[in-house]
């Protein structure tokens, strides 16, 4: 027997698209995340309203499985499909805390995170809503953002007793404001005219 590198290089690519595939539909998050291949990864600079600027170092992600390569030999495959599967797990596992402490390292320097000291509740969610910006749909509907929130985090949403009125009030005046902010900032684009 003697290697054939073409044959483990295409068995790479394809264990790695398979492993990748599988991580996007496991992830919701990461199925909005739009993928780009570069040659080299640099350091990614933000910087915010402060002019302070965060970099953030490429992320080193990394999947851990066992396979049995006489298994696919023989051609029994329910040990890769497996495999597949951990290192999807393992990989979600490796590159999500990153995301969120990179997100986190963020709005930290912008001065977007607010602290609401363990209690989630209406209020807090409302001093989020008032911190970010919204945009509105043609019909000046808001397009609200997607809360992103550990498992534990969305039941304790879930379980929230319903707003009161002063809360349902609250939500419909920051509405009110930021759509009234995005109006008034769409009045004052202009079109730049052809001086020619």
């Amino acid at each position: 027997m003697f290697p054939l590198p073409e044959y483990e290089i295409a068995g790479r690519q394809f264990f790695g698209q398979a492993v990748s595939a599988l991580m996007r539909s496991k992830s919701p998050l990461l199925q909005m995340i739009q993928i780009e291949t570069v040659d080299e990864l640099p350091i990614n600079r933000v910087t915010v309203a402060s002019d302070a600027v965060v970099e953030t170092a490429p992320m080193q992600v990394e999947s851990k499985f066992s396979i049995n390569p006489q298994e696919i030999l023989d051609g029994r495959f329910d040990m890769l499909y497996a495999a597949m599967e951990e290192a999807a797990d393992s990989g979600l596992a490796s590159l999500m805390p990153q995301f969120f402490k990179s997100i986190s390292d963020v709005c930290d320097a912008a001065g977007q995170t607010i602290n609401t000291d363990g209690e989630l509740n209406h209020d807090s969610i409302m001093d989020a809503l008032e911190a970010v910006e919204i945009t509105f749909n043609d019909d000046e509907s808001p397009r609200l953002p997607t809360l992103v929130m550990h498992p534990t985090t969305a039941e304790k949403l879930r379980s929230l007793p319903p707003p009161t009125k002063a809360q349902n009030e609250r939500h419909e005046a920051i509405i009110e404001k930021k759509r009234r902010d995005w109006l008034a900032r769409r009045r004052t684009r202009q079109l730049p005219r052809d001086t020619d």
